[in-house]
């Protein structure tokens, strides 16, 4: 994944080719999200205890 911080917006990548643009409002609120935890997954999800394939 690649992300560019523009003077308008952030361009996000990814390993596809896909695409997805944020204004800097939006990044701010999702940056601000992940910070506090809103994207973790609960604490007994199984992908947490799950061995690396």
């Amino acid at each position: 994944m690649n992300v560019a911080i523009v003077r308008d917006a952030v361009i996000v990548t990814d390993e596809q080719g896909n695409v997805s643009k944020f204004d800097h409002f939006e990044w701010h609120n999702f940056i601000t999200g992940a910070k506090a935890g809103e994207f973790d997954l609960p604490h007994d999800s199984p992908a947490l205890t799950a061995a690396p394939a």
